[in-house]
């Protein structure tokens, strides 16, 4: 029997030549991966703070409509003070509204310093706002934790897979609670359950479909409409800091946007 001899070479070249052509078939996946995906970059906001831009003027947002309570809870929110017709900015430095909102409240910011943007990779879509709030969309096809390794957070635990262009979310997990930091808002338990249909209408506007399921406090789904606005007029990102770098004061009720201090 002959003894077939090695030669090194060869051999380093075979492994090199082999790594190579999958290093390639994966980049080539990764690139149609990304491929399939919409185009969402840009800096975006909530058309309620495009609506407070253009009038000067605070308006409810969809998280601030009455939920559909059951009997119980709706005996509870009757009992919560109305808000104030004069409101103080809400901006301030003694405001909830500086500490991060989390989920859902910040998906309809009705203040224009309260930017966002987001982040489309094939494994995980990541939302990012100006309040410092970071959400993270897996949609890598995990399933959300179980047991103790499921806890409430402001944020939920949020999974997602894509219909086409359609980013289809499903949240669980968020710390009991109003669902915005402005009184008066719809409160509700740590067994809420989000869904969300968000997709593109045209190159300026997404489409966030949001349901609401809370078997403790709500007598039915509660289906709510967020839209929002591509920003042309940023070029960046500022975190929102109430105690430094704040630009909109409220001024008789308007807010207004100040010069640099």
């Amino acid at each position: 029997m002959n003894r077939l001899t090695l030669n090194p070479l060869l051999f380093v070249v075979g492994v090199l030549s082999a790594h190579l052509t999958l290093s390639a078939e994966t980049a080539s996946s990764r690139v149609q991966a990304f491929a399939a995906l919409p185009v969402w970059t840009g800096l975006w906001e909530t058309e309620a703070a495009a609506q407070l831009l253009r009038t000067g003027k605070f308006g409810s947002t969809a998280l601030q409509q009455t939920p559909p309570y059951n009997t119980e809870w709706e005996k509870k929110a009757a009992r919560v003070p109305a808000l104030p017709t004069t409101q103080k900015d809400p901006l301030a430095a003694d405001s909830k509204v500086c500490a991060p909102g989390g989920f859902p409240t910040a998906m309809a910011q009705p203040v224009p310093d309260a930017v966002f943007e987001f982040l489309v990779t094939p494994e995980q879509t990541l939302f990012v706002t100006s309040d410092r709030t970071i959400r993270h969309i897996y949609t890598d096809g995990r399933r959300h934790p179980a047991g103790p390794d499921l806890w409430p957070t402001i944020e939920g635990h949020s999974i997602g897979h894509w219909e086409g262009q359609t980013l289809v979310v499903d949240t669980v997990a968020r710390t009991a609670g109003p669902v915005t930091n402005v009184p008066g808002s719809a409160n509700l338990s740590r067994d809420a359950h989000f869904r969300e249909r968000i997709r593109l209408l045209s190159p300026d506007t997404l489409l966030n479909e949001m349901t609401i399921e809370d078997p403790e406090r709500l007598a039915r789904p509660w289906s709510i409409v967020i839209r929002y606005h591509r920003i042309r007029d940023m070029t960046r990102m500022i975190a929102v800091d109430c105690f430094e770098n704040d630009r909109n004061p409220v001024i008789d009720g308007k807010i207004v946007i100040a010069p640099p201090r």
